[in-house]
């Protein structure tokens, strides 16, 4: 692993205020069987996201759609990949 504190995710900001501030939403996400987006450290701004900002990271496969996506906050996200 490199020396990056972005290879760590125990000490990546989204994730650790995720678990600190938004405990249901991870139980929520894991009871839906929903992939968690972790942005790289420092590519956004912890500090100012509400817990709706924090639903569009987690993302379930689209039942109609190769490669599409919905959020938990209800948006429709593409796979780029």
């Amino acid at each position: 692993m490199a020396d990056d504190d972005d290879d760590d995710i125990c000490s990546n900001p989204f994730f650790v205020a995720l678990q600190s501030t938004n405990r249901a939403l991870l139980s929520e996400a894991a009871a839906k069987g929903a992939l968690l987006c972790v942005p790289k450290a420092g590519s956004c701004q912890v500090e100012a996201m509400i817990q709706q900002d924090y639903r569009s990271y987690a993302i379930l496969q689209s039942p109609f759609f190769v490669g599409m996506y919905d959020s938990l906050d209800g948006r429709q996200v593409a796979s780029l990949i």
